[in-house]
């Protein structure tokens, strides 16, 4: 019998305890959970594909897709565990990790911490992040919906501890988040039982219509589209940014990639296109929502928050175009959506350490202060909101012509929506670059050297940013492969 999917799931959990133990040593804890990942990677690249592995009856089968999107995963959060320790080294700053203006500010709060719990909460997720990306790769693996389904909501469980890390105020966000996605299931569950009926009766098309409405809800929920984002300015702004990024950067591929896969299996369910109209109507509604949101936004947390929400949408009107150039370009968007979110959350957290707050009234002349941390921390934003020469906007125009020769009003939406995020991002380059709201305080220069690996981490990250934008076509050839292997599409069109 092959094990080979299922050593996908084995390594990361096995691993987890041991990380776990490590975690109050942070530089062992983001090396071994790293090399957990870029190992399993690997493996996943050597299995051998279509070789069913079965679990109580249950079959686990890696497909060239499901084998794509977990390499994918599990290289973002390889990536992710990495910044993690860069962001929370000990800088040896006064204080107990503030300078003296902040300590002088959080003394008379009472909202002094050390240094020591603030390292342990930015690096207590990556076990449970672990545990996640297991959970995951059975997710993408596991044939049958209903398990996948069961799959998906303990991994939220566990989403619930890496939220809230060691950090107690992280507490009400965690549960904010599995409290949205535990709406979900009684969605799948459903949906799972209209699947048998079906597949008894097979010629009873009525079962289609709400088998796609709760399709649509459960995937809705999961994934935070409007209404449904409560969660996502909650975990912005009270969890690590990392934590942020790894939920976004590997949950909504895997969601992604199980949506498709059952449009794959089940053709019935888009025989009347009912899905695509949910998908490009949610779509335009999320970005809209996420743009304009952004736009008004007076911290960096909550607008990381809203512009990768405003992306989300455009992600799903890529799906809703129904077309093979659509999930083209939505492949290349998880590309540049994960690297832009790494990016983002490396320079916030950055940011975070070393200045008071991320509320743009608290961060005047921060830009002269931290110049390559500000610069990209706003690459990565604009990217997520498309602007211009970044990866986002390479990814964004195919599916601005997509939708364009749809309907004209829904592409100009769509691009205006874009544009109100960029604007949020603007005014958090205004407030950057604005004068120092606290001149009264004595402020001290902040040596490159003390954050010296994490600028080199930002800078490869931007240039690699900008290198998507201007040469996206570096990754068409696995993107295409991805693309082949859904043939649903072309009975479509």
């Amino acid at each position: 019998m092959a094990t080979g999917p299922l050593l996908l799931i084995i390594l990361p959990l096995a691993m987890a305890p041991i990380v776990y133990f490590l975690r109050r040593w942070p530089i062992a804890a983001s090396l071994s959970a790293s090399v957990t990942a870029m190992v399993t990677a690997g493996l996943c690249l050597r299995l051998p594909l279509d070789d069913p592995a079965y679990v109580l009856g249950r079959e686990f089968v890696l497909d060239h897709s499901s084998q794509m999107v977990i390499v994918f995963i599990l290289v973002t959060a390889a990536i992710l565990f990495l910044c993690t320790w860069f962001t929370s080294r000990n800088p040896s700053l006064p204080f107990d990790g503030v300078y003296p203006e902040q300590g002088r500010r959080a003394q008379d709060k009472r909202q002094v911490h050390p240094e020591h719990s603030r390292r342990a909460q930015e690096t207590a997720f990556i076990p449970f992040g672990l545990v996640i990306l297991g959970l995951l790769s059975g997710v993408a693996t596991m044939r049958l919906f209903l398990f996948a389904a069961l799959l998906l909501e303990i991994a939220a469980i566990v989403a619930v501890f890496a939220i809230q890390g060691d950090q107690q105020g992280s507490t009400r966000a965690g549960l904010r988040y599995l409290a949205m996605t535990a709406l979900a299931l009684p969605c799948f569950l459903v949906a799972a039982w209209l699947f048998d009926l079906h597949a008894r009766n097979p010629h009873n098309v009525a079962l289609a219509e709400p088998a796609v409405t709760l399709l649509a809800l459960g995937f809705a929920i999961l994934l935070g589209v409007v209404p449904f984002q409560a969660w996502l300015p909650a975990v912005a702004v009270k969890a690590a940014p990392t934590v942020t990024a790894f939920l976004i950067g590997t949950v909504n591929p895997v969601l992604l990639l199980l949506l498709t896969s059952l449009f794959q299996r089940h053709p019935w369910l888009i025989a009347d296109n009912q899905a695509f109209q949910l998908l490009t109507v949610g779509g335009l509604l999320t970005s809209l929502v996420g743009g304009l949101l952004a736009l008004g936004q007076q911290d960096f947390g909550r607008l990381l928050a809203y512009t990768a929400l405003n992306d989300l949408g455009c992600l799903l009107l890529g799906l809703g175009t129904a077309s093979v150039e659509g999930l083209t370009a939505i492949a290349l968007q998880l590309v540049n959506r994960s690297l832009a979110l790494v990016l983002a959350s490396v320079g916030l957290a950055t940011l975070r350490r070393y200045a008071s707050s991320d509320a743009f009234a608290d961060l005047g002349n921060v830009a002269q202060r931290m110049p390559l941390v500000s610069a990209g921390l706003l690459a990565g934003l604009l990217s997520l909101a498309g602007f211009p020469l970044t990866g986002g906007f390479a990814s964004r125009w195919p599916i601005y012509r997509l939708v364009y020769q749809e309907n004209h009003l829904y592409a100009i939406a769509l691009a205006l929506s874009g544009g109100a995020a960029a604007l949020g991002c603007w005014r958090g380059l205004l407030a950057l670059l604005g004068p120092d709201a606290h001149p009264e305080l004595e402020r001290e220069p902040i040596p490159l050297l003390r954050y010296l690996p994490t600028v080199a981490v930002i800078l490869i990250l931007t240039l690699l940013c900008l290198a998507l934008g201007l040469f996206p076509q570096l990754f068409s050839p696995p993107i295409l492969k991805l693309v082949e292997g859904f043939t649903f599409l072309g009975s479509l069109r």
